[in-house]
């Protein structure tokens, strides 16, 4: 059998242990049980069309037409994209241009959810956003200015009609999936319903990222192969002996940052597993088992970051604080009196010697690339990376940037950057106001901006780490949507209040809010 048909096999099977097991958990009251057969299905059929199709263009094909026909019955498109959007690497391919063009695009599997998918639901929340008289945030503008910035660059230096190609990437990669998040989820459930499935594709992954750094076999590599294309991605890395596990993500700190993101929502989810408890604490050790498997360093900051302040932005946060820190001391002290103390310590950043090499090339890329960028403040430089290498911070034959916002000030200057990160400074402000605004600290939606603000925060860490690759641009904009959204959410649920309250019925005793603080 080749390789990577058992490699599907592999794959199937941690998808039947991981939604078998989580399904009563699940859908206990965060997703109803017809969508999660449908968003377990779907990521059934993706998977295996993926590995046996032998072609990416037929895999396109099938995979759009079984999303055309389940979407019909979804009823929250971004719920199902969260299910999925995992499921292939973005291997990408042209599209032919007729004779007319070289090629019309490259094409990749996100770019087919975006359009089969995330269309049809933007369009709808674009009705629904009319029709109740919604505008833009401030976020939206610095978003839009960054865009802009980037088209305006491109286009004097490359031609018309490649920069049209990149306005299309814009609204395909960056608009469809930001409004859709910003835009859609106009209720507490619709966001328990999307961090839920977020997690769910997210376990898959952990256990994936555990098998491969146990088997040092990379589950996702040979696919590029038996499709026949070629990928910069997914290849073989190690560390103090270890594989770096990298799923189908094609880089390990790419798969770390969606494991923080993933474990800032679960945490949120705990108040809607009540009898199925186990299995969400068995669901949150797997995120972490993921995690720790991709022996990324900067995920791992970012993982501490994350716990820190979705602690901190409780109703308990001292308390929560202090006692996730007895925790973390006691599992510490463990693995200090355990045979693995030195590798452990030599793993760990900031101290630890493996590959400190890597951290010294970070700074010194920092500190180069400050220069340039103060050299070129408003709008970036034209060669910095003739710059860079003149500098000697060429490593394994390239410049390595690692660094997201490095990268943006180097190529859009200050005025890109401050842009890119207006729209998730705005967007946390954004949704630590709203949370102050709730009545109620135990309600719901107190809960879910703590999981959004921790996220954010985890993803802000990320990406000072790695540049925008694989899945990290479709990542953030996810994310800072759903933050984005959340305040509008906020003040819906605020200006509803007065309405006439009936028991709930979707939440139990103890997890719901108390109604005077918000409706059903």
């Amino acid at each position: 059998m080749p390789v990577h048909l058992r490699a599907l096999v592999v794959l199937l099977i941690f998808g039947v242990v991981v939604f078998a097991l989580s399904r009563r958990a699940a859908t206990e009251f965060a997703v109803d049980h017809s969508d999660f057969n449908r968003r377990r299905n779907l990521w059934f059929i993706i998977t295996a069309v993926a590995f046996v199709s032998h072609s990416f263009w037929l895999f396109i094909f099938v995979a759009a037409m079984t999303i055309l026909v389940m979407r019909r019955e979804e009823s929250n498109p971004l719920a199902m994209y969260a299910v999925v959007m995992f499921a292939v690497p973005l291997i990408s391919s042209p599209v032919p241009g007729l004779g007319v063009f070289n090629q019309l695009l490259e094409f990749d599997y996100t770019r087919l959810l975006s359009l089969v998918l995330l269309l049809p639901a933007y369009l709808h929340a674009r009705r629904e956003v009319k029709s109740h008289g919604e505008g833009w945030a401030i976020a939206d503008f610095c978003l839009l200015s960054y865009v802009l910035v980037q088209l305006g660059l491109r286009l004097q230096l490359d031609t018309l009609t490649n920069t049209l190609r990149y306005a299309l990437y814009a609204v395909i990669d960056v608009g469809l999936p930001y409004y859709v998040a910003s835009r859609s989820l106009r209720s507490a459930r619709a966001y328990r319903d999307v961090f839920m499935s977020f997690c769910l594709a997210s376990l898959v992954l952990g256990l994936v990222a555990c098998f491969e750094a146990v088997k040092y076999w990379l589950l996702y590599g040979d696919l590029i192969h038996a499709w026949g294309l070629h990928w910069s991605y997914s290849n073989y890395l190690g560390r103090s002996a270890l594989l770096r596990a990298q799923g189908p993500t094609g880089q390990p700190i790419v798969l770390g940052c969606i494991f923080v993101v993933a474990i800032a929502l679960c945490l949120a989810m705990q108040r809607y597993v009540v009898q199925n408890r186990r299995i969400w604490w068995l669901g949150l050790f797997l995120l972490f088992g993921g995690l720790i498997s991709t022996v990324s360093r900067g995920p791992w900051v970012a993982a501490l970051a994350t716990l820190t302040v979705f602690k901190l932005t409780g109703p308990k946060a001292v308390g929560g604080l202090f006692k996730s820190g007895l925790v973390l001391g006691a599992i510490v002290g463990l693995v200090m009196m355990s045979p693995m103390r030195d590798t452990v310590v030599d793993l760990l950043p900031f101290i630890g010697t493996v590959e400190a090499e890597n951290v010294v090339y970070r700074q010194r890329m920092l500190e180069s690339s400050i220069q340039i960028i103060l050299q070129n403040p408003w709008f970036g430089s034209t060669d910095y990376v003739s710059e860079l290498i003149a500098m000697d911070l060429v490593i394994g034959g390239m410049v390595d940037i690692v660094n997201t916002y490095v990268g943006i000030g180097l190529a859009n200057g200050l005025v890109g950057l401050f842009s890119f990160m207006g729209v998730f400074i705005l967007g946390g402000i954004s949704v630590f106001w709203n949370m102050m605004r709730l009545p109620d600290p135990e309600c719901e939606e107190r809960t879910i901006g703590q999981a959004l603000l921790a996220s954010l925060v985890g993803i802000a860490v990320s990406i000072g780490t790695v540049s925008s690759i694989t899945f990290i641009p479709l990542l953030y904009w996810f994310v800072a949507g759903l933050c984005v959204g959340y305040s509008f959410m906020v003040k819906r649920t605020l200006d509803t209040m007065s309405a006439p309250v009936e028991r709930p019925v979707d939440l139990p005793q103890g997890f719901r809010a108390a109604p005077k603080s918000r409706p059903t």
